[in-house]
């Protein structure tokens, strides 16, 4: 289904990032893969290989450094012409999320990695797959964007912003053939959330 087509996958070196990525090679995708471990990347990058993927690029990078992330975006429409697909995987939580503990540096390290990060990746890459009128773009948000708890205040507020985003870009963005999905998993064990 995805054959001849590149797709990004942040946070693609564990979790639910790799496990999107296995998926999308079992449906012959082209993967870049980034995240902060090459380790990691390596490692999944090899059983994308496995599952059917013809092409796997790994992007060591962090996503709450606006700059790795412009680059990235350059470096992979310089190369391929276009990501067909952009999965907003990534993310990290902060310790101490309600209004009464935490550090708002913290949580602001925290929205930039969930939610403007997968605003600026969309900004940089949608151009080009309204452009060719195909494209998807998949954002990975949390229950927590549509149904809060007391004590991840700044965690549910980044993904309601990424849900809201999400909503928004549907609208424009489907006229030209280009989806946009926001799901909105439960809790998972991963080393994110333990």
């Amino acid at each position: 289904m995805l054959k001849g087509k590149w797709c990004l996958v942040t946070g693609g070196g564990r979790g639910i990032g790799r496990s999107i990525a296995l998926a999308l090679a079992k449906e012959s995708a082209s993967l870049a893969l980034t995240a902060r471990s090459l380790e990691q990347l390596e490692s999944v990058a090899a059983e994308c290989k496995a599952a059917g993927a013809p092409e796997v690029e790994v992007h060591t990078a962090d996503v709450t450094d606006p700059k790795a992330m412009d680059g990235l975006a350059a470096k992979l429409l310089e190369k391929h012409g276009c990501v067909s697909v952009l999965v907003n995987n990534a993310g990290i939580l902060a310790n101490g999320m309600s209004a009464l503990e935490g550090d708002p540096d913290e949580w602001e390290k925290m929205v930039v990695a969930d939610l403007t990060t997968p605003m600026r990746l969309t900004r940089l890459l949608a151009p080009a797959m309204v452009e060719r009128k195909d494209g998807a773009i998949i954002n990975i948000s949390s229950i927590l964007g549509v149904d809060p708890w007391g004590h991840t205040a700044a965690y549910c507020a980044a993904k309601f912003g990424l849900r809201g985003w999400s909503l928004s870009c549907h609208e424009t963005l489907r006229r030209s053939n280009v989806k946009v999905v926001c799901i909105n998993p439960g809790v998972v064990r991963t080393s994110l959330a333990g």
